[in-house]
């Protein structure tokens, strides 16, 4: 592994282009250290907490944004919010 591979390859960014040329990247922020109690406390209605023997992990209940916009949606139009 070269210098120039590690560097495109680091965690640190993401290609948003997918081609070598003109490579737009975005900067990811440190990920934030919990504990358990404060993770639970963190979690939104729409998320859920992975408990690993190494790690806490927060994820949207539906991964899909999709499918996320449209269940919106549809609770909204259920309430009579819309």
């Amino acid at each position: 592994m070269n210098a120039s591979s590690r560097a495109v390859n680091s965690p640190a960014c993401i290609s948003l282009t997918g081609n070598t040329k003109g490579e737009i990247e975005q900067r990811l922020s440190p990920p934030r250290l919990m504990s358990l109690d404060e993770a639970i406390e963190y979690l939104a209605d729409d998320e859920l907490l992975e408990v690993t023997p190494l790690s806490l992990r927060i994820r949207k209940r539906v991964l899909d944004m999709n499918l996320r916009y449209r269940d919106a949606k549809k609770q909204r139009l259920a309430l009579g919010e819309d």
